[in-house]
């Protein structure tokens, strides 16, 4: 259950590309011929590595196309993306857990007003689930509502520094509340911007460089440890959360 969600928020928050030759202005690097090709994570349990997760990118026409993870040797997800007018349109999801037979399609669907994701309807077996975002003047995104049948589920907000880097998250749930800052960024390149649209990445990075050290409403302390290529792109990033490694994740380029 716990590779499923981490899947499917994943996929809500990571995963916007643009396709078409159009497009390829909207990328916030787009004088950068790297591509990310692969990501390999481990999540750590008292200092032990459990599995690791491979995620895999495919491009078609220098652009991606799909993403497929991978545990144990085994396709555990993938995601597939359609577009309409050079603006992705639809994801299709599936996640076939390593200890479940059964098999999880998720069908996301984006809707804009003119270069905003303004929603995202997401229907998995009978559920509906319905992202509204919302801007402000400088198109940052500042708020995402969740609901299910016109009731509110879930709601977050989010504030800025001065560098347009994300400094605060606020989630408030049915029976959850909780809260982010993230105090310092390193001044590198984050690898997000080879990856996804303009429109995508403020929905889900929200930052231009790294974060480097966040906080959260409970207490949980969380730094980041970078390691860099020659054009300043992470290639490792270390995660320890109140002084013990949570996460090591490795970054592939092309």
């Amino acid at each position: 259950m716990k590779r499923i969600i981490f899947f499917i928020s994943v996929m809500i928050y990571i995963v916007c590309y643009p396709n078409g030759p159009k497009i390829r202005t909207e990328l916030s690097n787009i004088n950068d011929t790297l591509k990310v090709v692969k990501k390999v994570s481990a999540n750590y349990t008292n200092g032990n590595p459990e599995p690791e997760e491979v995620w895999t990118f495919f491009y078609e026409n220098d652009l991606i196309s799909k993403i497929e993870s991978l545990s144990d040797g085994k396709i555990t997800a993938s995601v597939e993306i359609n577009y309409e007018d050079g603006k992705i349109k639809e994801m299709k999801d599936y996640i076939k857990p390593l200890k479940s037979l059964n098999e999880i399609s998720v069908l996301r669907v984006f809707n804009y007003d003119k270069d905003l994701i303004t929603n995202i309807l997401t229907t998995e077996s009978q559920r509906k689930i319905l992202y509204m975002y919302t801007y402000n003047d400088l198109k940052q995104i500042i708020k995402c509502q969740i609901s299910e049948n016109g009731k509110l589920l879930s709601e977050e907000a989010y504030l800025y520094d001065k560098k347009g880097n994300l400094s605060e998250r606020k989630y408030e749930g049915q029976s959850k509340k909780d809260m982010t800052f993230y105090k310092s960024y390193d001044d590198k390149h984050n690898s997000f911007g080879l990856i996804y649209s303009e429109a995508y990445l403020k929905i889900i990075s929200m930052a231009k460089n790294n974060i480097l050290h966040s906080y959260n409403y409970d207490g949980g302390v969380d730094k980041y440890q970078y390691e860099y290529n020659s054009k300043n792109y992470p290639t490792k990033i270390t995660l320890k959360r109140n002084g013990q490694i949570q996460n090591i994740t490795t970054i592939q380029y092309e």
